[in-house]
């Protein structure tokens, strides 16, 4: 179920001339007043990416307010996309693929409505952290360990790394937080290692790394184990967190990246998801300032998909030239 705490944020604009005229019309004409993002948990980059794309719209489109709804992330932001519980939602590519083909944790309940809106929101880093004591991720057998939250990608990296490091699930004690809660307790001594994946950098892990009170690490992953975890999973990538993205990191850390993706209902309006899709890279400095994440959001990669993009995206990205 959806976490209940949700930010609205409503803009009511005058009636104004020229474009505002008509994204306010493409709005009334689709009988579309109020919509919903998944915005992932707190403390990630999906919640910010999500509510600054939000308010660009809401203060182009007159009359249209957009819900942010906070979430476990890529996994259930696909299902709620699907299930038009929300109407967008950024998400993951294994994620999207899963949920589109009904495989993984989406076997039995595929879900066919979901359709890519644009593509590249910079890709996701898996970070693990724990005290310095603990020196190698082996050493994690027998510790308690916030995983993130149900629905996010944290926790099936994290069985995937752990996996991969000798561990089965019966050889640590999972909790699933979210990534405050996880950094919180792992300050307060309650659990011994807190996963997070998001875009660098994490707000959750930049309160963790200007606060902490011990002295953190963040694990990288070997080249030989990571490129047999790329190997077995190919939607994942490798990825950098650069030395000093944040406080007291003084290495550079390999892990585990991921793809990301604005998913959209099937059945939003073609009009509707035109007019959204030209606000947004049209206005795109006003979107890159929501979360550093989002500069990496560019048109040029827009129309790259692992699924079909919905035919309002689809208008667009034609008329830029990006698709035939």
């Amino acid at each position: 179920m959806k976490v209940t705490m949700k930010l609205i944020l409503v803009v009511l604009l005058c009636t104004t001339i020229g474009s505002g005229l008509l994204f306010g019309a493409a709005a009334r004409e689709a009988n579309v007043s109020r919509l919903s993002i998944g915005g992932g948990p707190a403390g990630g980059a999906y919640y910010a990416v999500s509510l600054g794309i939000a308010d660009l719209l809401m203060n182009k489109m007159e009359g249209m307010t957009i819900d942010v709804v906070t979430t476990g992330g890529n996994i259930e932001n696909a299902l709620f996309v699907g299930q038009r519980e929300n109407d967008f939602g950024l998400s993951t590519g294994d994620a999207v693929l899963d949920a589109y083909n009904g495989t993984g944790p989406f076997a039995g309940r595929k879900q066919g409505d979901i359709l890519i809106m644009f593509s590249g929101v910079a890709g996701g880093a898996w970070h693990l952290i724990t005290h310095t004591r603990i020196t190698s991720i082996d050493q994690l057998r027998g510790r308690r360990i916030a995983m993130g939250p149900e629905g996010n990608v944290s926790p099936p990296i994290g069985f995937i790394v752990f996996r991969h490091h000798g561990l089965n699930p019966g050889d640590f004690t999972p909790s699933y937080l979210s990534f405050p809660d996880g950094m919180s307790a792992l300050s307060d001594g309650q659990v011994e290692a807190s996963l997070a994946t998001g875009a660098i950098p994490l707000g959750a892990v930049q309160e963790l790394a200007a606060n902490a009170n011990f002295p953190y690490r963040i694990h990288s992953i070997s080249r030989s184990v990571l490129d047999g975890i790329i190997k077995e999973n190919p939607v994942y990538g490798a990825t950098t967190i650069p030395k000093g993205t944040y406080n007291r990191q003084d290495e550079d850390v390999l892990t585990v990246g991921t793809t990301n993706y604005m998913l959209v209902n099937s059945k939003v309006s073609d009009d509707l998801v035109y007019q959204m899709v030209k606000i947004i890279f049209e206005n795109l400095e006003t979107v890159h300032r929501s979360h550093p994440s989002a500069r990496a959001i560019a048109l040029e990669k827009a129309a790259d998909a692992l699924i079909p993009i919905h035919p309002g995206a689809l208008r667009y990205f034609r008329e830029k030239g990006l698709v035939r």
